[in-house]
């Protein structure tokens, strides 16, 4: 510091000191606290008297004061900023707001310049002309007319640099994953900032011939194909605090992979306009949920911004069509990303962030570009389902017709009623007049899509750790002296034979003499015929001694000797909580062990009999009370598995799009899990890997059976029914009024019919709310059995490095959960689901394989991956129908499938 500066920090320093008002106030943004005397600087919208706002001075005291307030909150709510984006475009430069949002977000991303060190690897970003000079204006300096120059000419730098960084950020993918990726982190203040600048950029009279720009600008830029697969989508999907799942990326780029017969030039510019408007509403609403405008990300606007560029690529190929040169390049940078997607799939693959894999649309896009793509096959969503209802009407050769006429087609082509139910396709098919393209149309916009979730990150602290379970005594469980209440209430009766009753009584140690006085008296009353109510009366107080002992050493070898007797104890080593129980009898859970040993305040909220799930039951506890904290990316049940095995993970298959949400599964993080399957990676016995289904289950099939909400179209069809009931019963009644005769013979028994059903229905609609709501596959165990089978094998044939799917046997899911119901579903249901989908695939590839496991080398159920199913795997297994799409040549002839 030289000795003028000095000078003048010590006069201000000075002059505060002296002064009758000062004001202490802390920079939100940087965390610098400010001094000064005199008042302190006025809330936004309001200036000292004698200031004009639009002037020099007015530009002046907006700049300095934007050094301590944060954009005002007014403008973070709904609707907040209506009456600025009704200004004119040119406003956004003289707007003060405008200017400070814009010196908060340089000097954020320019930290070095603004006396900060730059220790989180941010770049520095300036305009064309240069960076901004920090500090150009100061509180205070002795040449008025220099303050007032230099602060208007930084309010004019700032509100420019701010149009200029909007600008790059809008247009530029790469640009927009660079500033999304810096801003992360940083304060709300700065998120405000930014989302200030970002909505209120958007005023009136905006030129459309700059978004012709804008798209030309984006198609010459190579980085933005290349960035896409690395640096672009990766870092967009770090939200602070919150999951980004791939569920928005599969709206944003499904748009670019549905392509049907494209040219080049508009495949790329509808790809990349999809893209573009996709990331770019996706990096705006990050903003805004790190701004906390809102919780979450909006999927629907996102799908909708991507569908919307889509269509602008489109309509903007006459730009591209002009500039070969501009096509070659982007066209080669397209290949090339392509080729190096390939080469990373051919590796084994690579999975960003975000949880997508963007490498399979890369190498497609790659070779629609280059050249190489194949005649369009069937139509495969994202998880690489198809519809059967959509490649049926597709090859149909009727073009238009009544709706039965089409449905007897979708039927014959294998398309089942519930794919029709579920895309509500008989609204169209009811029509006495439709056309194939309606029919089309209706599938597309209707389409029933899943998105799984893949849980793999390493639990580590954040689940229980359990010592090895000890077995409690007789005395720990059930007290002293229990074996003594035993002898004379249970064994003496007949519960114990009387050869164990008098090798007890031998093993005691009393004398000989009366030990075998109290054997000859208990063989008396053991074989007496009479129903003897006291039996301690019947023996002296020498001989209940003996036979107290007897009874305590006999429990004893019984306890010992039979597992379903005995209770053991487990303690969770990092909280102290303790588990005691068997499966016969239940599991307790306990705070601790004092608590445990005279059972007081057990914890279980059910009936349990697994010690499995008495853990899972203990962790939910723990997650309940703080002691535990939930990831939505951390495995749930990695303990609850075979040994051995690598690689596991949790697989979730879920619904987005379901009406009625489902949130009441083992993964309370989720909405919608329709199923979800456990996997890990194994080895046969021969070195053959595996894709091992740990379990398979769906909590909301399980839950539902018997008790699923009725439809909307189900409680009209009730209603009906209702009003016919009501007037039979009302019929009979005024015959029976008018008559005074009671009515008799099929007339009682369809009155009384009539009766019942409405007393059975009277309350239903009242109580359908409070049932579980009804989604696509859950209503039948078979439907999302065959689900999950098809997920596996796509997975297994996606990842490509698999050579067998196999399923856990029931035995072991009995000795885990200890329910009897899961012996038949792994044992029957599953063999039985599995060759109803295999068979279709490759009726050879399914057998039973040894595997490499610690425990239970049992042969177990596997499919093999041959040649043949992994090609038909690959061109998509229909999502509701066992066989694979069908072609419009094999329509005529193919019947109903025995698919569920």
């Amino acid at each position: 510091m030289d000795e003028e500066e000095f000078s003048k920090l010590f006069s201000l320093s000075q002059a505060i000191a002296k002064s009758e008002k000062s004001w202490v106030l802390k920079n939100p943004v940087t965390g610098v606290v400010h001094e000064g005397f005199g008042e302190a600087p006025l809330p936004w919208g309001q200036y000292p008297e004698g200031v004009d706002p639009d002037g020099t001075d007015g530009h002046a005291y907006d700049m300095v004061r934007g050094d301590y307030y944060s954009i005002p909150q007014a403008y973070m709510e709904p609707g907040g900023l209506d009456e600025i984006k009704e200004q004119s475009q040119d406003s956004v430069t003289s707007d003060p707001l405008w200017a400070t949002a814009s010196k908060v977000l340089y000097n954020y991303l320019n930290p070095q310049e603004y006396g900060r060190e730059n220790t989180d690897g941010r770049s520095r970003r300036g305009t064309s002309e240069g960076q901004i000079s920090p500090g150009s204006f100061m509180l205070y300096d002795d040449s008025e007319e220099r303050v007032e120059e230099n602060i208007e000419k930084d309010f004019t730098e700032y509100a420019n640099w701010g149009v200029d960084f909007i600008s790059l950020f809008e247009n530029n993918l790469s640009a927009m994953a660079i500033d999304t990726a810096q801003l992360m982190n940083a304060p709300i203040e700065v998120h405000r900032a930014m989302y200030y600048m970002m909505e209120s950029a958007d005023r009136k009279g905006v030129k459309w011939s700059n978004v012709g720009k804008a798209f030309a600008g984006l198609a010459t830029d190579p980085f933005t194909y290349l960035g896409l697969g690395t640096l672009g989508i990766g870092l967009l999907g770090k939200q602070a605090g919150k999951k980004l799942t791939k569920m928005a990326f599969k709206d944003m780029l499904k748009n670019s992979v549905r392509l049907v017969q494209p040219t080049k030039v508009s495949a790329l510019a509808s790809a990349e306009g999809a893209l573009y408007m996709g990331a770019f509403d996706l990096a705006r609403q990050n903003v805004e949920v790190n701004a906390e405008i809102k919780d979450e990300i909006d999927k629907t606007q996102l799908g909708t911004s991507a569908a919307l560029g889509a269509g602008m690529g489109q309509g903007l190929t006459r730009v591209v069509d002009a500039a070969p040169q501009i096509l070659k390049n982007v066209g080669d940078a397209i290949v090339d990303a392509g080729d190096a997607a390939k080469a990373r799939m051919a590796e084994g693959g690579t999975q960003l962030n975000t949880g997508l894999d963007v490498d399979p649309l890369l190498a497609a896009a790659g070779d629609l570009v280059g050249g190489n793509n194949t005649p369009p096959g069937p139509e495969l969503d994202y998880e690489g389902f198809t519809s059967q209802a959509l490649e049926v009407t597709k090859g149909l050769n009727q073009k238009k017709g009544t709706g039965q006429q089409f449905k007897s087609q979708l039927l014959k082509g294998g398309v089942k009623q519930d794919e029709i139910d579920w895309l509500g396709l008989d609204e169209v098919l009811n029509k006495d007049k439709v056309t194939k393209e309606e029919i089309e149309q209706h599938i597309r916009d209707n389409r029933v899509e899943l998105d799984t979730f893949e849980l793999s990150a390493s639990p580590e602290s954040q689940t229980l750790t359990f010592d090895e379970p000890t077995i409690m005594s007789p005395d720990e469980v059930w007290g002293p002296g229990y074996g003594e209440e035993q002898m004379f209430e249970n064994y003496l009766e007949g519960s114990a034979s009387f050869d164990e009753i008098k090798q007890s009584i031998l093993e005691t140690s009393f004398d000989e003499t009366t030990k075998n006085k109290t054997i000859l008296k208990a063989r008396s009353v053991y074989f007496d015929e009479r129903n003897i109510q006291n039996m301690r009366a019947q023996f002296e107080p020498d001989e209940i001694a003996v036979l107290e002992e007897a009874g305590n050493r006999l429990y004893n070898d019984v306890y010992y000797m039979d597992p379903d007797e005995q209770v053991i104890k487990q303690i969770d080593s990092q909280h102290g909580y303790v588990i005691t129980g068997n499966d016969e009898l239940g599991y307790s859970i306990f705070e601790n062990e004092a608590q445990s040993r005279d059972g007081r305040n057990n914890l279980a909220t059910t009936a349990i009999y697994s010690k499995n799930e008495a853990q899972l039951q203990l962790e939910e506890i723990l997650f309940y009370d703080g002691l535990l904290t939930s990831s939505s990316e951390i495995t749930r049940f990695h303990n609850h598995t075979q040994p051995g095995g690598t690689n596991y993970r949790e697989l979730l298959l879920t619904y987005p799009d379901s009406k009625q949400p489902y949130n009441q599964s083992h993964f309370d993080d989720f909405d919608n899990v329709l199923a979800h399957m456990r996997v890990s990676d194994r080895l046969t016995l021969d070195d053959k890997k595996v894709l091992y289904a740990e379990e398979i289950q769906s909590d909301w099939g399980q839950q539902g059976r018997g008790n699923f909400r009725l439809s909307n179209k189900e409680l009209e069809e009730l209603e009906e029914k209702r009003k016919k009931a009501q007037i039979i019963y009302d019929k009979y009644a005024k015959q029976r009024k008018d008559t005074g005769k009671d009515i008799e013979g099929a007339e009682l028994d369809e009155a009384n019919a009539a009766i019942e059903f409405l007393q059975q229905t009277s309350e239903t609609k009242r109580l359908n709310i409070n049932k579980i709501p009804q989604a696509p596959f859950v209503t039948s165990t078979d439907k999302w059995t065959q689900l999950t089978i098809k997920k596996l094998l796509a997975n297994a044939v996606q990842e490509g490095n698999y050579d067998y799917v196999a399923i856990s046997p029931g035995k072991i899911q009995f000795d885990r959960w200890n329910k009897p119901g899961l012996r038949d579903y792994y044992d029957k249901v599953i063999p039985k689901n599995v060759n109803k989908v295999v068979k279709k695939l490759d009726k050879d590839a399914v057998e039973k394989i040894d595997m490499v496991v610690l425990t239970d080398n049992q042969p177990t159920l596997a499919i093999k991956l041959t040649d043949t199913l992994k090609e038909k795997v690959k061109k998509g297994q229909a999502l509701f129908s066992v066989p694979a799409a069908v072609t419009a040549g094999a329509i005529a002839s193919q019947g109903e499938n025995d698919g569920n």
